[in-house]
C-alpha cells in the first residue's frame, strides 16, 4: 500500500468544475477495472489528489504513469474545448511554461494517451 499525492503544476486550482474531477475519477475507475489498480482511499481537492493505492500484480509505477498521462491528456482536451472556461489561456500559459522548464523535452499536448 502506498500513499500518493498528485499535484497540478504550480498548485493551480484545476479541479473546480465537476467535469474535470470526473475525468480523473473515470481514469481511476478504468485503472481499477483494467490495470490491476487497488484504491483504499481517495481525497480530491481543487489543486491535488491524495490516494492510497496498491496493485494486484501490474507494476504500480506503470499504472501511475498511465493514469497520469491519460488524465492530463483528457483534462487538456476538456479545458481547451470548454467554452465556459475563462481561465483557458492562463492555464495553457502555465502548462507551456512548465514544459519549457523541464528536463524532459516534449511539447505539451503531443503525448499519446495510453488508456
Amino acid at each position: 500500500m502506498y500513499f500518493v499525492t498528485f499535484t497540478v503544476t504550480n498548485w493551480v486550482d484545476l479541479f473546480i468544475p465537476n467535469e474535470y474531477k470526473d475525468i480523473v475519477l473515470h481514469s481511476i475507475k478504468f485503472c481499477l477495472a483494467n490495470k490491476d489498480l487497488e484504491v483504499y482511499g481517495c481525497c480530491m481537492m481543487t489543486s491535488h489528489l491524495h490516494i492510497i493505492i496498491g496493485s494486484k500484480g501490474n507494476s504500480l509505477s506503470n499504472i501511475i504513469r498511465d493514469l497520469k498521462r491519460h488524465s492530463s491528456e483528457m483534462l487538456h482536451t476538456a479545458f481547451t474545448k470548454n467554452a465556459k472556461e475563462n481561465r483557458k489561456e492562463w492555464l495553457l500559459d502555465i502548462f507551456r511554461s512548465e514544459c519549457e522548464n523541464t528536463t524532459i523535452n516534449f511539447s505539451y499536448g503531443r503525448q499519446k494517451a495510453i488508456l
